[in-house]
This record gives C-alpha cells, sequence and structure tokens, in this order.
C-alpha cells in the first residue's frame, strides 16, 4: 500500500533552563532572564493577532481530521550555546545559539514592532540584550523541539 507522509520540527514556545526557568515562570515578577522577557512577548504578540506560537498542540487534531494515521510526535531538548560539558552537546548548544542569534530579528522585528507598538530602536536594544545571554553560559538555556510525523494511506 502507498501512503503519504508528513514531518514536522516546530520549536516550541518556552525556553526553559535546566536550573528550572520556563516561561511559566513569567507570571513571577523577578524574570529570570531575557530570554524569558522575550517568549513571553512573542507569545502576547502571536496571541494578539490569532496566530498561536506554539502550534503543536493542534497538530495531532489537524492531521487526524484530514485523515493522517501513525500519528506520533517526539520532544527534543536541545541547549542553547556552549553550557553543556558533553562536547557534543556544546557544539549542538553553539550552532543552535548561533542560528537563533541570527534568526532573531524575523522573530521579532514584526511581533514587537507592529503588534507590541515598539519603536525600532527599542527592538534592537532588546535584541542585543537577548544575543548577549545567548552568549551568557550561565543560564543553561534550552530549546524544545517537536517532531510530528503523521502517515495518509492511499486509497
Amino acid at each position: 500500500m502507498n501512503s503519504h507522509w508528513k514531518n514536522m520540527c516546530p520549536w516550541r514556545a518556552p525556553i526553559s533552563s535546566t536550573n528550572g526557568a520556563t516561561v511559566a515562570d513569567i507570571m513571577v515578577p523577578a524574570h529570570t532572564s531575557i530570554l524569558t522577557d522575550l517568549m513571553r512577548d512573542l507569545v502576547h504578540a502571536h496571541s494578539q493577532i490569532g496566530r498561536p506560537l506554539d502550534p503543536v498542540s493542534s497538530f495531532r487534531v489537524c492531521a487526524e481530521e484530514a485523515g493522517f494515521t501513525e500519528i506520533s510526535e517526539r520532544m527534543f531538548e536541545f541547549p542553547l550555546g556552549k553550557w553543556p560539558e558533553d562536547q557534543h552537546d556544546k557544539e549542538i548548544g553553539d550552532l543552535m545559539a548561533s542560528s537563533f542569534k541570527k534568526g532573531l530579528h524575523g522573530l521579532t522585528a514584526k511581533a514587537f514592532r507592529d503588534i507590541l507598538g515598539r519603536s525600532k530602536e527599542e527592538v534592537e536594544v532588546f535584541n542585543a540584550f537577548v544575543r548577549r545571554e545567548l552568549d551568557n553560559n550561565s543560564n543553561m538555556a534550552t530549546l524544545r523541539v517537536v517532531a510530528f510525523t503523521a502517515q495518509k494511506p492511499e486509497h
């Protein structure tokens, strides 16, 4: 039997830390880091326009409604930065942080300026702080990525 496969690997909204800080901590007045502020503000901006930053929760329902079967989700947690002791994880973390820093403008420009009403200068300064934090290895930040796979059988 022939079939069609769909595979998606979006990142999940929370950037967390191995020392326990997650997006859930944003309700606490003393923020753990600028990364927590980044994720809180991105989630807020995207919710204002009805486009959730974390669409993973709806993938299963959408796939089932579209006739996909054999649906699976697998969560991976990658370091953001060179903080891991293991050399392999350190290289992954360096690559992830580098990619995140390069794409940061694309994540924040429209969301923060057009939706949240911040000036271009405010966004650039904020992004500079985020980049600096990603270079700070004491935060032990991680990024969650979900590998979502579904099969649609041919009839």
